[in-house]
């Protein structure tokens, strides 16, 4: 039972090791991203994050969104 659950972990954490590659990897190709990747603290996660759902600043006006 218990080398069941250790061959789960080892093909779990091979494909997070794959999708962790893949994202770092988005992240260099976007240059959004990759700007945001030289703040301290911001990794590829977070850049792909923000690259994602933030709007181009020409979509607000003044400031207002309308």
């Amino acid at each position: 039972m218990s080398q069941i659950c250790l061959e789960q972990i080892d093909g779990l954490s091979e494909r997070i090791f794959e999708i962790d590659a893949q994202i770092q990897a988005a992240s260099r190709r976007t240059p959004l991203s990759a700007r945001l990747r030289k703040m301290p603290g911001i990794g590829p996660v977070t850049a792909m994050a923000v690259a994602a759902f933030d709007p181009p600043l020409i979509t607000w006006y003044a400031g207002t969104g309308a």
